[in-house]
């Protein structure tokens, strides 16, 4: 992740994927990686993806991590309906 933090040049969809990528694989740790970011609107994106993953699994936890940690606005309703 640090590598793609240097060279993604502020492009977001890079760590998007990849938390995405990751959080199917080890879900916990994706969403601490995204919870360690700042507030704003990076760290709603990346828990937007946290979020799409767990929805497979138990939507109500998805629906609750979209509900408290993503800020009101379109990336949450974009999670929220995702």
């Amino acid at each position: 992740m640090s590598l793609a933090e240097s060279y993604s040049g502020g492009c977001s969809n890079l760590l998007e994927n990849l938390v995405h990528q990751w959080a199917e694989r080890d879900e916990a740790a994706a969403t601490a990686y995204a919870m360690q970011k700042p507030a704003g609107e990076e760290r709603d994106r990346l828990l937007s993806r946290v979020a799409f993953t767990r929805a497979k699994e138990n939507p109500l936890d998805a629906a609750k991590l979209v509900a408290e940690w993503i800020s009101p606005g379109d990336v949450q309703n974009e999670a929220a309906i995702s």
